[in-house]
């Protein structure tokens, strides 16, 4: 049993977070975690949460300017990896021990429900790009 150390950017809230959790647990513990953490601003469920995983081109997300900027306009979730609720965290393409998580990184993008977060556009902020 590992704990690692999850940086999760909020869409919408412009706010990250810093999770701590074992890696043997699944992706709808992270989400519970994450509700637990920013209770005073998450009100649904845990299962209302979205998570994606913060990479492009194989690379994660830096936390700088630009990140802060993406999370105040639309992002384009279909662009990114969407986490199963039953995938566990030590999973190869997640979290797993030869993944290198980084430094200055986010590694999970949170989508709140519609309605949910801040009012006005900016709770409002993920797209859904089906196709």
């Amino acid at each position: 049993m590992v704990e690692i150390m999850i940086n999760c950017a909020v869409i919408g809230q412009g706010s990250v977070i810093t999770i701590i959790i074992d890696d043997w647990k699944t992706v709808a513990l992270l989400k519970k975690a994450i509700k637990d953490e920013k209770s005073n601003k998450i009100k649904c469920d845990p299962d209302g949460l979205q998570l994606f995983l913060a990479k492009k081109d194989g690379a994660w997300l830096s936390d700088d300017d630009a990140l802060d900027a993406m999370l105040e306009r639309e992002v384009d979730t279909s662009l990114f990896e969407k986490m199963c609720g039953s995938w566990r965290l030590d999973k190869n393409d997640l979290f797993g021990p030869q993944v290198s998580l980084g430094k200055g990184v986010v590694h999970v993008l949170v989508v709140l429900p519609e309605g949910e977060g801040d009012s006005g556009p900016a709770s409002k902020k993920a797209r859904h790009g089906y196709h």
